[in-house]
């Protein structure tokens, strides 16, 4: 789907309950990552989209132009507001970045802490990782009852318009495809038949990694049972192809823009 270049972003509630005793004090006693401060003007806030944390002895301006990220400020501020049940954000400090993320700590007037997490230009497909990521965090925090970071929200394509859509995800998909829809796609796309074959569980964990076998085949089978949105799939679609900014592609559209490359299995 398409939408504006600010690119997606990920908020992780602060919530003592729901994550280990002692993980909030070392996500927020990273003293040395301060340096932004709270009190900083609105209009200066090159200090959020630059990399700050270190230099390098060759190639810095491509290094330093592959973590500089632009985004909306005010906009995260509206929708981390809306998210955690606020009224505003009062301050917003960067609170460390890494090679492919920066994260920032937003204090609102309710005394609640969101972190806001924001990645970089080198991390590759964007929202294919964030998506990745909160599906996994969803599935490790619901159904296996590990203690982690709630996600309270990400975002594809709404920081241009953070009053109208706060709060709200967007499903990106043109309509709900069938198993049968796109094995056939897919072989018109390549030019190769392609089948799908339902095997047992046993044999489908043989193909998954070995140090994370157990984990993906229940995330799999999750997704199996209440489907990738939820039991309201199609409802979800439906309304995020309405709502988003621009025509959302279509599957045959994406195998074009990406085509695949489809090999015969010995």
């Amino acid at each position: 789907m398409t939408g504006p270049k600010n690119g997606p972003w990920a908020l992780c509630a602060s919530v003592r309950s729901k994550i280990l005793p002692n993980f909030p004090h070392r996500m927020f006693s990273l003293s040395n990552y301060h340096r932004s401060g709270d009190n900083r003007s609105d209009s200066d806030h090159e200090y959020f989209y630059c990399y700050t944390s270190g230099r390098w002895l060759w190639a810095e301006e491509a290094r330093l132009q592959g973590r500089y990220k632009k985004f909306s400020v005010t906009g995260l501020k509206r929708l981390a507001a809306a998210a955690i049940g606020a009224q505003s954000c009062v301050s917003m400090t960067k609170l460390a970045e890494g090679g492919f993320n920066k994260v920032f700590r937003l204090s609102m007037d309710n005394g609640a802490v969101v972190i806001a997490r924001i990645p970089n230009p080198n991390v590759g497909p964007a929202r294919r990782v964030i998506a990745s990521e909160v599906a996994t965090m969803d599935f490790v925090q619901n159904v296996l009852g590990i203690p982690v970071p709630k996600v309270l929200g990400w975002d594809g394509a709404i920081l241009a318009q953070p009053d109208e859509y706060a709060g709200k995800t967007f499903c990106s998909s043109s309509f709900i495809y069938t198993i049968l829809k796109i094995t056939e796609t897919t072989s018109k796309a390549c030019g190769k038949p392609v089948r799908c074959k339902q095997v047992p569980k046993d044999v489908f964990c043989k193909l998954l990694p070995g140090t994370n076998r157990d984990t993906l085949l229940n995330m799999f089978c999750y997704f199996e049972y209440c489907g990738y949105y939820g039991y309201d799939s199609k409802q979800l679609v439906d309304w995020a192809a309405t709502h988003a900014r621009g025509k959302v592609s279509s599957f045959e559209q994406s195998l074009q823009r990406e085509p695949l490359s489809v090999w015969n299995r010995k």
